[in-house]
């Protein structure tokens, strides 16, 4: 297979478009242009035989385009599925050419050293390989056609590079075969139309070449209803054999019979079929061996036959179920008979189960009755712990952690942890693979006074729905919030701290936290630029914080019930440096004065949304637009226009593919201003060496 010699790419284009008046449809369809640019420019990469830059396209970059473009149009549009469902058809396509390529390398290799046997095996695995991408192939320029007229991206030229591709993928794969191995003809007649597990047929044929010489005196496999069958031809190529249906479907009207050669031989397959009516027969589960009892943990070991008036019935799918949860589906050996080794899972609640044996396919040729036994699934007791220790102060966060186990000490995974504090549901937690759990709560300063806080921390592990008991541990913390600063010390101001809060608990997440999508999902939202800054901007906002808020107070911190999000509250600290804006979009026009525009829109935007949220008792979680679907009804006129300009704003800024405009971001802090009730944008706020923190 030769690389094609098409050295075209695919150019970005401007789009600029995207860039007017925060348009959402401008932003959706730059979105669109970039992942069919992708598409396009991997199947050009594939089509010149660079299959790890083809790959890479359709990685994690694709990846990331694909999460904002869900976040802008959802993820139940049709056109974001198709999207998602093209790429991996063409991640697919890619590692099926790229086996291709390196089956046909080796074929090469084969050839040359003369051995004939390995370049038949790899002959075959050719024709296999041009099959599977023909299909794949098809699929894709299927794809590729809906997404052209779903959202006007070119994806000719994709299309076109495919075609090529799979073109060069059928003539290697024929030449191959056409050089290695010989067509085959199959013919077979059964002695009965009507067959059944109880009248078996005997069927009859001949295996010839195409040209109808003979394949004679050959040990042969042919596949028949989904089983193979071993027979041997003569010296004319003809065999027979008997055939008892066992997993027919009923409804079978032509009964579908294969030749399958082996991976050596010098033949192709092929097939042809018989016409048959099936007539069903009952058949019947015995359960030889069961345990009476069984417990979380302990090997359940249960044994079986599967007849048909004392037939055995061999290769049939036998499920078994215990308490409504399906431990195994096996099949039958040649003798009907069957065994399962399971140790019982925590999902099966205790007490009197039914061990149930069911057939494992339906409306097939033989069928039976579902067999039943009582198991007595005995209660196991757990121990979970409870540590809250881990406490910062600054950050304003309690790292909760903790393992449940049971009581022998066998760690419990993907079991449900519920975590509260001074008498309030926080939230969920799901035990890892080790039986451990965490995470870390943010704290409030929503409490009067300053100093210390005691909480009580509690975990429960419920139990509902499993054989586990229930568990429970308790710990008390005290917690440090922070104090206004005095003498020498210094505490950092409520927007800074927001702002380490957020910078360093992405930068060093604590590993009991989970996976820490939250705060990537926040870091992945803000500009190129920032992304690569912020790392060193976790110093320089340290000492900005210390410097504005030498005199603040802050109030006590508390744990967040609901959201767990941090809540700050305002204060009005005397400064001893000249004037400073402390207000809530202070940030935001510190942005501005710096040329920051798309931070400065996405600071006001966060500042009005928190503070919606709070007035309108909404819960500050889901994406931009679905906190403003969720505030619709309750937003009078004039206040929904303007969480709708600033969150159409907040998509550009975080989103588009160019800076907003410096005129935007005033407009935006303006609109925040208003909903704020912050006053107009105004350049008086950082004039005469004002200072403002960043948050």
């Amino acid at each position: 297979m030769t690389p094609a010699n098409n050295t075209t790419t695919v150019q970005h284009e401007n789009p600029e478009q995207a860039n007017e008046d925060g348009n959402l449809n401008a932003v959706e369809g730059h979105l669109q242009r970039v992942l069919a640019n992708r598409l396009s420019e991997s199947a050009i990469q594939l089509n010149q035989g660079q299959y790890e830059q083809a790959q890479a396209l359709l990685g994690d970059e694709y990846a990331e385009t694909y999460g904002q473009y869900v976040d802008v149009a959802g993820e139940t549009e049709e056109t974001t599925e198709r999207f998602n469902r093209t790429r991996s058809r063409q991640r697919e396509y890619a590692s099926t050419v790229q086996e291709f390529q390196s089956t046909y390398d080796a074929y090469r290799e084969a050839k040359r050293n003369g051995n004939e046997a390995r370049a038949r095996r790899l002959a075959r695995r050719l024709a296999e390989l041009a099959q599977r991408s023909n299909q794949t192939a098809t699929q894709l320029n299927e794809s590729y056609t809906v997404l052209a007229n779903r959202t006007g991206a070119n994806l000719s030229e994709a299309s076109t590079s495919v075609e090529e591709t799979q073109t060069n993928i059928s003539t290697t794969a024929q030449t191959v075969t056409d050089t290695e191995l010989q067509r085959t003809r199959l013919s077979v007649t059964t002695e009965r139309r009507r067959i059944a597990f109880t009248d078996p047929t005997q069927l009859s044929g001949r295996l010839t070449t195409q040209n109808g010489a003979p394949i004679a005196n050959e040990e042969i496999t042919l596949r028949i209803g989904g089983r193979n069958f071993t027979t041997g031809t003569d010296e004319s190529g003809t065999f027979s054999l008997r055939y008892r249906p066992v997993t027919l479907p009923r409804t079978t009207t032509d009964l579908a019979v294969r030749y399958v050669p082996t991976g050596t031989s010098l033949y192709l397959g092929t097939n042809t079929s018989v016409p048959v009516e099936v007539e069903p027969t009952d058949g019947t589960f015995t359960i030889t061996a069961v345990p009476e009892q069984t417990a979380f943990g302990e090997q359940l070991t249960i044994r079986g036959r599967f007849t048909v008036e004392d037939t055995p019935v061999p290769q049939y799918p036998v499920r078994i179920e215990l308490g409504n949860q399906e431990l195994a589906t096996v099949r039958t050996s040649e003798s009907g008979r069957f065994e399962v080794n399971r140790t019982l899972p925590a999902e099966i609640s205790d007490g009197s189960r039914q061990l149930l044996l069911r057939t494992g396919v339906q409306n097939r040729s033989v069928t039976a009755e579902t067999a039943r036994r009582t198991v007595d699934v005995r209660s196991t007791q757990t121990t979970l712990t409870l540590d809250g220790g881990r406490q910062n102060g600054t950050m304003r966060r309690v790292g909760i952690a903790g393992t449940l186990r049971t009581e022998s000490g066998t760690p419990l995974a993907g079991q449900s942890v519920s975590l509260r504090a001074n008498g309030t549901t926080l939230t969920t937690v799901e035990t890892d693979a080790n039986g451990s759990y965490g995470r870390t709560i943010r704290l409030l300063a929503s409490i009067g006074g300053d100093g210390e806080t005691n909480v009580t921390l509690v975990a429960v592990f419920g139990g509902d729905g499993t054989n586990l008991e229930r568990a429970r541990a308790q710990t008390e913390v005290t917690v440090t919030a922070p104090r206004t600063a005095t003498g020498g010390g210094q505490a950092a101001s409520p927007s800074t701290q927001g702002w380490l809060d957020r910078i360093l608990g992405f930068l060093q997440p604590d590993p009991s936290a989970g996976s820490g999508l939250e705060a990537r999902t926040w870091f992945m939202g803000l500009p190129r630029w920032l992304q690569v800054g912020l790392p060193l901007a976790v110093v320089l906002l340290a000492g900005l914080g210390v410097r504005s808020y030498r005199h603040g107070s802050e109030a006590s911190p508390s744990l967040d019930s609901e959201t767990n999000t941090e809540v700050m509250t305002s204060s009005s600290p005397k400064s001893d440096v000249g004037p400073t804006d402390q207000s809530p979009l202070a940030a935001a026009r510190t942005r501005l004065q710096r040329n920051d525009h798309d931070g400065a829109v996405q600071v006001a935007y966060e500042r009005a949304r928190e503070a919606i949220a709070t007035e309108l008792g909404e819960t500050n979680n889901g994406t931009h637009w679905e906190f403003f679907i969720a505030c619709q009804s309750t937003l009078s006129g004039s206040r929904h226009e303007s969480i709708q300009r600033l969150t159409e704003w907040y998509e550009q800024a975080a989103y588009g593919p160019n800076d907003v405009s410096e005129s935007t971001a005033r407009d935006a802090i303006d609109v925040a201003a208003s909903l704020l009730g912050d006053g107009p944008n105004t350049e008086a706020a950082v004039a005469d060496g004002g200072s403002q923190d960043e948050t």
